[in-house]
């Protein structure tokens, strides 16, 4: 039978997480498979299941009880059957993803140390089941916390608190350009920042809010948490591109991880927005699925970021109301284009035409930027003077003229 499988069937994963990391939250890990042609047209078209078998406390297990997780298809392109909605993509397809892959993300309960067991089995359609594995010979996963952390955000000297949200704070002192972090091996993370009236990618200065996205491989075994830091009114966050985390300011610095099942997603961000204060000139506009809609406001035009809380390591689709869209702007438009600089590509919305009422992304593991732009329909007594003139329509301007 072709059929491999990450992890392996009795390989032994060791995964050390962050002391940072909630006690009593979840571990994300993924397990997957890549099938044979032939095994591939058998799960497709004729019922076959593939399967882990494991004791992973999940869906109301008891502790100890073992029992079947199904993987499932990761399709290559995502794409929607409504053709009346409006399309746009904010970055690359999922090319790296293999052939005839499945897979399976599974939000596992931890509390400072956790050891599970698993191993693999094919269903079919029959109700046969072939297992895959030897017996005694599992596959086993080892999750611990540790003070030495090399991934993710290594603090200097530590935090003031060891339960969520976790905080670090200047003590009452002022400092200026401060080292108080390093992200470790910054080429695992993508970096979005919001600073008073401004969004930034890659880098930034003077941030009161800041997203830290895994980037993972298909392959990976171990999901990290999208890491948010936010900062107190009187205190800013400034981030490199070595990874170099540093605060200027009197204040404090709460650092969030989203886990859906601690409270709702509301309470999750009304407490980063009370921390960072009014000042912020930041909103968020919705969390659709595990993606968090959040924008400046519109001075008219409007920029926004679509920023995975839980990254799958895949594109993930989404699909936003047109008016949570438009309410991005200053003004209430009825009609506006939005812009993708990671695929040059504009896209015309109208509430008049858009049947759907809503417009669908296409956004990468590790986020994604678009900009807004109001859209005005010239009076047509105006026609020949504008077409006299030529203008060219410039995405990242003020605004677009239809005629």
């Amino acid at each position: 039978m072709a059929i491999s499988f990450i992890p392996a069937i009795d390989e032994v994963v060791r995964i050390a997480l962050p002391e940072w990391h909630t006690t009593g939250s979840t571990v994300e890990l993924r397990f997957s498979a890549v099938l044979g042609d032939e095994e591939f047209q058998q799960f497709k078209e004729h019922g076959m299941k593939v399967q882990v078998w494991s004791d992973i406390s999940l869906g109301g297990k008891n502790e100890g009880e073992w029992g079947e997780i199904d993987l499932h298809e990761v399709p290559s392109v995502l794409e929607s059957s409504n053709d009346s909605q409006a399309k746009i993509s904010l970055g690359l397809d999922n090319r790296d993803k293999p052939e005839n892959l499945l897979s399976v993300i599974c939000s596992v309960p931890f509390a400072r140390s956790s050891h599970y067991s698993f191993t693999y089995r094919v269903v079919y359609s029959s109700g046969e089941i072939k297992w895959l594995g030897q017996f005694g010979r599992n596959g086993t996963v080892h999750i611990d916390a540790t003070s030495k952390n090399t991934s993710g955000i290594v603090f200097e000297e530590g935090l003031v608190e060891k339960t969520a949200p976790f905080v670090w704070s200047t003590r009452g002192k002022q400092v200026e350009d401060l080292l108080i972090a390093e992200v470790a091996h910054p080429e695992d993370w993508s970096i979005w920042a919001v600073g008073k009236n401004s969004l930034f990618k890659g880098s930034a200065a003077g941030a009161s809010l800041v997203f830290l996205v895994p980037r993972f491989r298909s392959y990976a075994r171990y999901c990290p948490k999208t890491i948010i830091l936010t900062a107190s009114p009187a205190i800013t966050i400034s981030v490199s591109t070595s990874g170099r985390v540093q605060v200027t300011g009197s204040g404090s610095l709460l650092l969030h991880t989203f886990d859906p099942d601690q409270g709702s997603t509301d309470y999750f961000f009304d407490r980063i927005f009370a921390h960072t204060g009014p000042s912020l000139d930041c909103r968020l506009l919705g969390v659709f699925g595990d993606v968090a809609l959040a924008s400046t406001s519109a001075t008219p035009s409007g920029h926004a970021i679509l920023v995975p809380l839980n990254s799958s390591g895949f594109v993930s689709q989404i699909v936003i109301p047109s008016a949570s869209l438009a309410s991005i702007l200053s003004a209430e438009m009825a009609d506006y284009t939005i812009f993708s600089e990671a695929r040059p590509s504009v896209q015309f919305v109208s509430s008049v035409t858009l049947e759907s009422g809503s417009v669908q992304f296409s956004v990468p593991p590790s986020g994604g930027h678009f900009i807004l732009t109001p859209l005005y329909s010239i009076p047509a007594a105006s026609k020949t003077r504008v077409q006299a003139q030529n203008p060219a329509i410039v995405y990242q301007s003020v605004c677009c003229l239809r005629i």
